[in-house]
C-alpha cells in the first residue's frame, strides 16, 4: 500500500499506477470493500478476454455488481469507470460487473463547451473528443421493482461534461432502492462514468492523482479560522471568476454571431437540399419569402404573392453550369401556371455553377443561347455568387430592394 494516499485506491484493467493500493487484470479477484475508490479500465476489456473469463467463471462480473452494491450502500465508496462499447450489435456496454448499465448511442464528437463544477478531476480536461453518447440506463442492481416487487428503484443523473447539445459525456449516476416512499438503500456516492482519452494510462493517473495526499484533510471547522489578508485574495478571486465568466458569455455570443453570418458562405459551395435551404436563408434576409409546398418534387420553393405564385428551381454543379436540361424542367412548371400583372419574372434559376471552384475562377453561368430562352419564358436566372454579394452588401447596411429587381428580370440576372 503506498503510505501517502489518504485513500486506499485499487485500480481493475490497468497496471503500473505507482500511486494505486493495487492493481489488477481483468480476471483476478478482489473484494471491494477493502478499497475507498475503484478504477474501472473497460476498454481494456476486450470482447475476447470477457468471453475467456465469463466462461471461466459466469458468477466473476455479477459478484463484483454485487459488492458495489452492498459497498455504496454502507460506506463512501467511490467508482469511476472509463467506458467502452464492444459489443456494435448491442445499445448497450458490457456492464454486467456495474449496478446501473449505462445504454450509449453512437455519436462521435469534438465539440465539449460545458464543464459542470460537481466535478473537480484533471481527467475532464484530458477529454478531447468522444465515441458515444449516454441515452439511457437500466437498473442492475439486483433490486427489482414494478407492481410485483416490493421495491422502486430510481437513478439520478448528474452531468459533468457535456456537449454542445447539452448531452452528458462525462456524468454520474446515483442509485436508491425505497419501499412505499421510504429510501431502504442508496448510493453515497454516484458511480462516475468518463469517456476514453488517447492516453489511458496518464487519464487513471490523473484520477490517482487528485485522491492522493502527504497532507491529512482539513477538518470542516477550519473554515472558521481567519488569517489576515485571505478575506482580501478570496474577494480577489470571486472578482475574477465573474469576469471569467463574462468574458466566456461574450465569447459564446460573439461565436453566435460570427456563425449566424459565415453561414451563408455556404452558398458557394452546397449542393442539393443544403443548398436551398440556405438559398432561402440569403433570400429571407433580402426579405424575399420562400415557401416549401407540401407536395415533394414540383418544385424546390415558390414566392407567393396576390393569388399568384413564382416557382424557384435551386441547383448545385460540381463543373459545369446551367444547361438546356435543367432550364426545360422550370419551363415545365410555368407552362400551364397562371401568371400575375404585378411581376414580369414567371420563374426563378437559382444556379451554384462550377461550385467546386473558387468564386473568381469560375466560367460562365450558362451560354447567351440559354439566356435568350430564359428572355422568352420571362426566366430569371441568378448565382448564388450574385446572391452572396447582396447578402454581404445588406450586411454592410446597404438597404436593397430585391423583390422588384429579381422578379421583374428575364434572362441573366445582373
Amino acid at each position: 500500500m503506498n503510505q501517502n494516499n489518504i485513500f486506499s485506491i485499487l485500480v481493475v484493467g490497468s497496471q503500473k499506477h505507482p500511486l494505486a493500493e493495487k492493481c489488477l487484470n481483468w480476471g483476478e479477484d478482489f473484494y471491494i470493500g477493502d478499497y475507498d475508490i475503484v478504477i474501472f479500465n473497460l476498454p481494456s476489456l476486450t470482447k475476447e478476454e470477457f468471453i475467456k473469463i465469463y466462461t471461466k467463471n459466469n458468477n466473476y462480473f455479477l459478484n463484483i455488481r454485487d459488492q458495489i452494491v452492498e459497498a455504496q450502500a454502507k460506506t463512501d465508496l467511490a467508482v469511476f469507470c472509463i467506458m467502452d462499447n464492444f459489443f456494435d450489435h448491442l445499445k448497450e456496454n458490457n456492464y454486467s460487473w456495474c449496478s446501473i448499465v449505462p445504454i450509449f448511442e453512437k455519436n462521435a464528437g469534438k465539440k465539449i463547451p460545458e464543464q459542470k463544477k460537481t466535478l473537480k478531476i484533471k481527467y475532464l480536461n484530458l477529454i478531447e473528443d468522444w465515441e458515444i453518447l449516454l441515452l439511457n440506463y437500466r437498473n442492475n442492481t439486483g433490486y427489482k421493482d414494478g407492481d410485483g416487487w416490493e421495491y422502486k428503484f430510481e437513478i439520478n443523473e448528474i452531468p459533468y461534461l457535456v456537449n454542445n447539445l447539452k448531452r452528458s459525456i462525462a456524468f454520474g449516476l446515483n442509485w436508491k432502492v425505497s419501499t412505499q416512499g421510504v429510501i431502504r438503500f442508496k448510493s453515497n456516492k454516484p458511480i462516475i462514468f468518463l469517456p476514453k482519452i488517447k492516453d489511458l494510462s496518464k487519464g487513471i493517473d490523473s484520477i490517482i492523482d487528485d485522491f492522493s495526499s502527504t497532507e491529512i484533510p482539513a477538518p470542516s471547522w477550519i473554515n472558521n479560522v481567519k488569517i489576515h489578508g485571505e478575506q482580501e485574495i478570496q474577494t480577489e478571486i470571486e472578482n475574477n471568476d465573474k469576469q471569467v465568466e463574462k468574458l466566456k458569455q461574450e465569447k459564446m455570443d460573439l461565436t453566435e454571431k460570427y456563425d449566424k453570418i459565415t453561414k451563408f458562405k455556404k452558398l458557394l459551395y452546397l449542393k442539393g437540399r443544403p443548398l436551398e435551404a440556405i438559398v432561402v436563408d440569403g433570400l429571407r434576409l433580402l426579405d424575399v419569402n420562400l415557401e416549401e409546398l407540401e407536395v415533394d418534387n414540383l418544385e424546390d420553393r415558390v414566392f407567393k404573392y396576390d393569388n399568384f405564385s413564382i416557382p424557384f428551381e435551386i441547383r448545385g454543379k460540381g463543373s459545369s453550369g446551367l444547361d438546356e436540361k435543367d432550364l426545360a424542367q422550370l419551363i415545365k412548371r410555368i407552362a400551364d401556371r397562371e401568371r400575375g400583372e404585378k411581376y414580369k419574372t414567371r420563374g426563378v434559376f437559382v444556379i451554384n455553377h462550377f461550385r467546386n471552384s473558387e468564386p473568381a475562377e469560375r466560367k460562365e453561368v450558362c451560354n447567351i443561347n440559354i439566356i435568350k430562352q430564359a428572355e422568352v419564358f420571362n426566366i430569371c436566372i441568378i448565382s448564388t455568387i450574385k446572391l452572396f454579394e447582396l447578402v454581404n452588401k445588406n450586411l454592410e447596411g446597404e438597404k436593397i430592394d430585391l423583390k422588384e429587381k429579381l422578379f421583374n428580370v428575364a434572362g441573366l440576372f445582373k
